[in-house]
């Protein structure tokens, strides 16, 4: 065969697969994780007993607009709940094991649902607040809550709450962690809250009481991603 010929069809037979190469590997959306947040959770009951559990997130400290759900589901499974709030949410469950050591962790379509967030129009109707700082153990904390601005009939009616955030001021670069849509979009919106890694969530409703709250136990370093196929990707 024409030695010519021959380097041709060799350059065009990698330049084909590098091509199919790169296009599998942008085929698909990488959602980067860099934090594990696990919170010991108490919800307040009536009459003033409580019920203890906990919570843990996957999130990305710089990308708020995603996070991952962590849940027991039995011994040997996880439940995932994962929203991305510009389109994605995904409903499943993952072995132990593997959630535990693998650095990615890969999702078929059919858990994948296209999400729109429904509490986008409310934006106009919250705003935050920044109070003055929280000293805790002798440390210093940033506080900020988000609140209602419709009348106070209209809040006891819907049971709306106010969502306060304690947040380490010594994490400058870690964008705020807000698990409600409202908040998102509020912040979104008006980008007024320090950053700062959470300590601290509660809610207050309008008699003054805590009816949740959460508090960080630990937060650990991590480099993991979902990939979500790009056939499921409904945030284009």
């Amino acid at each position: 065969m024409n030695t010519f010929y021959t380097t041709n069809l060799m350059k065009n037979f990698w330049l084909l697969s590098f091509t199919l190469l790169v296009h599998f590997c942008y085929s698909q959306k990488n959602y980067d994780f860099d934090y594990i947040l696990n919170f010991d959770k108490v919800i307040s009951i009536k009459k003033d007993k409580e019920k203890d559990s906990a919570k843990t997130f996957l999130i990305n400290s710089s990308k708020n607009g995603y996070m991952m759900v962590v849940n027991n589901r039995d011994s040997s499974k996880y439940g995932i709940l994962f929203i991305d709030n510009d389109g994605i949410s995904i409903n499943s469950t993952i072995n132990k094991n593997s959630f535990n050591t693998v650095e990615k962790i890969t999702t078929d379509c059919k858990n994948v649902k296209p999400f729109s967030n429904p509490f986008k129009f409310q934006v106009d109707n919250y705003e935050f607040v920044n109070l003055t700082d929280t000293i805790i153990n002798n440390k210093s904390y940033y506080h900020y809550y988000i609140k209602s601005n419709r009348s106070l009939k209209y809040q006891k009616r819907k049971k709306i709450v106010a969502i306060h955030y304690i947040v380490d001021k010594n994490s400058p670069d870690f964008f705020p962690f807000l698990i409600h849509h409202t908040c998102y979009e509020e912040w979104k919106k008006e980008r007024n809250i320090p950053n700062g890694s959470p300590y601290i969530i509660y809610h207050k409703n309008v008699k003054g009481e805590i009816t949740f709250k959460m508090q960080l136990k630990s937060s650990t370093k991590i480099d993991k991603f979902l990939v979500v196929p790009d056939e499921c990707d409904y945030t284009k």
